[in-house]
């Protein structure tokens, strides 16, 4: 089975393998000059894979956080999630193949006649939901066990938190997790 990759699994990939780009560029480091200090790296959570690459994965994390760096990701939102055909879960189900599914990726489906109200209902978290649990919670969890800040990363898994169970179990409790809640509304 082919393995579908993006921006994040390509760097993991690179480190798993050792695989460097070609470039007839070349970057000189002086330790001695100090310009900026860069905390870490940020990569985009865009990775979509079968259970064929499961026995992978926590060698992929560990060599992002530990080899990599990578201290934070970006999770896109995917234009068809303004859709309620469950394409998604219909993949990850098999009842459809991986084909089948990317002809339905970024199809949209207008959730209501006006523009200037958003009705929850006509959206499809599922593949969100999916990348949090299964990207962005085992990265915070070996970032956490780091030494993280625990603070900061109970924070931003509360916003998630608060955004996905959007049936109240659980209420945004801090500015941020207000915004990213109040942000689909």
């Amino acid at each position: 089975m082919a393995y579908r990759f993006g921006l994040f699994a390509a760097l993991a990939f690179s480190a798993l393998s050792g695989a460097t780009a070609a470039s007839s560029e070349t970057v000189t480091i002086d330790p001695t000059q100090r310009f900026q200090t860069i905390n870490g790296w940020e990569a985009t959570v865009d990775v979509e894979w079968d259970k064929a690459f499961e026995p992978y994965k926590d060698e992929m994390f560990r060599r992002v956080v530990d080899e990599i760096g990578i201290n934070r990701v970006r999770v896109g939102i995917y234009a068809g999630t303004e859709n309620t055909d469950r394409s998604w879960d219909r993949w990850k189900s098999g009842e459809m193949t991986y084909k089948q599914y990317r002809g339905f990726r970024y199809v949209t489906k207008n959730d209501n006649d006006d523009p200037f109200v958003i009705n929850p209902a006509g959206f499809d978290f599922a593949n969100l939901d999916w990348r949090i649990e299964n990207m962005v919670w085992p990265l915070q969890k070996l970032l956490a066990a780091r030494g993280a800040a625990a603070d900061l990363v109970a924070q931003v898994v509360h916003c998630i938190e608060a955004h996905r169970f959007r049936d109240q179990r659980i209420r945004p409790q801090t500015l941020e997790a207000q915004c990213l809640y109040d942000a689909d509304k």
